[in-house]
């Protein structure tokens, strides 16, 4: 069976590597420096790609490793770094618009109004289709919680009743973000700027308050990792280095300094092993999402600069991670289910696969195929819309 494994796998990867050079077949400008492209910052897709790897291992493998040490990575803190990046972007979007309107006489409200538009071409689309196909045709569980679904309050039935919703399960995270999106817009265009940073502090202080108050009560754990309000320390991190790179860009300057990543990673590194040998569990919940949270801080702070060099900008700045980044919004939603998909498809090829690490590649093939489908046929059409509905424009 080997060699069919093989021949499979090399098929898999032949299609999914031609795709790659088809769409990415790079322009001489795309090859220039990412800095010298206009506002992209490329290796925040690096940062992308990472996280959605390490949710993708932890989610379709890491359960099963009997390794202690293995088992135990906190590979799940994509979702966090995730969540430190949308503070981060969100709010530098808004706060840089905010001046932009200030200058042209534009109200806080019509920026808010243009926010809301592009962020709904940009989210609901592919979201609303894929469940619609899924109730369409009675798939698994959609239909029980399809209000639950539409309404992005997935989280909130999670955190209420403290069970898991099956290959839905991770669609807490995105029921967290569009949270966060009604909330978020109000403070930063808003609140003036000389208490800005005050508030965001506040929302970090009442967010791992919740946090200490949910755990000492004895709530069930999905509420105090999945409800927005314990999940806010992160995106308030985010915001902060948004704010810091707004108005006080020396400040910010001085933390893109990769050292400072490695620092800070050790720590949370000393921390993770720590609490893992010595069993601080109330610390682990209380602390262990915000210390990993800072971590994200610098990482973001760095790579937002397009700082990172050597062999870490080497695989940031890799096309084909880059391409993964872009689309993995894509690959998150669809994820939860390439497991089953897998199953239904692989024997329809009369092939059995024994390798782990194949099974995964496999897996990750589907997915990054299915999510570039997606960004081709769907979310790039879509997004092209975006152009009509630009911040400074009165029309």
């Amino acid at each position: 069976m080997i060699p069919d494994n093989f021949r499979f796998c090399s098929a898999i990867f032949l299609l999914i590597n031609c795709n790659i050079h088809r769409k990415l077949s790079l322009t001489s400008s795309e090859n220039k420096p990412s800095n010298e492209r206009g506002n992209h910052i490329i290796q925040l897709d690096g940062l992308r790609f990472i996280a959605v790897s390490t949710i993708l291992t932890a989610h379709w493998f890491q359960w099963q490793w009997s390794n202690p040490v293995f088992k135990n990575l906190p590979l799940v803190h994509g979702v966090n770094l995730f969540f430190v990046l949308s503070g981060f972007l969100i709010s530098d979007i808004l706060l840089s618009n905010r001046k932009k309107a200030e200058v042209n006489k534009l109200s806080g409200s019509h920026i808010l109004k243009r926010f809301y538009i592009r962020r709904i071409l940009r989210i609901f689309p592919v979201y609303y289709l894929f469940i619609g196909g899924l109730y369409v045709f009675d798939y698994a569980n959609t239909r029980e919680l399809f209000p639950w679904l539409i309404s992005y309050t997935s989280n909130i039935y999670q955190s209420i009743k403290g069970v898991s919703i099956g290959e839905f399960n991770h669609f807490w995270s995105l029921a967290v973000e569009e949270q966060f999106y009604l909330v978020w817009p109000f403070l930063v265009l808003f609140v003036s700027r000389s208490l800005l940073k005050w508030a965001i502090g506040l929302v970090i202080l009442l967010s791992l308050s919740t946090k200490v108050y949910f755990y000492w009560e004895g709530f069930n754990w999905m509420a105090n990792s999945y409800s927005t309000l314990t999940c806010m320390h992160l995106f308030g991190l985010g915001a902060f280095l948004a704010l810091l790179k707004q108005e006080h860009p020396k400040i910010c300057n001085a933390f893109s300094n990769p050292l400072l990543v490695w620092v800070t990673i050790f720590i949370y590194a000393a921390f993770f092993t720590l609490q893992t040998f010595f069993k601080w569990d109330s610390i682990k919940v209380i602390f262990d999402d915000f210390l990993f949270g800072i971590c994200s801080f610098f990482i973001i702070s760095v790579a937002s600069e397009n700082k990172f060099r050597g062999l870490s900008r080497a695989i940031l700045e890799n096309p084909v991670v880059v391409r993964i980044g872009k689309i993995s919004y894509g690959m998150y939603i669809v994820h939860l289910f390439i497991p089953s998909f897998y199953c239904y498809l692989i024997p329809k090829f009369n092939v059995t696969i024994y390798n782990p690490w194949i099974i995964f590649l496999v897996m990750y093939g589907l997915t990054f195929s299915i999510a570039s489908l997606s960004w081709e046929l769907i979310e790039k059409p879509i997004n092209r819309l975006k152009s009509k509905f630009e911040y400074t424009s009165s029309t």
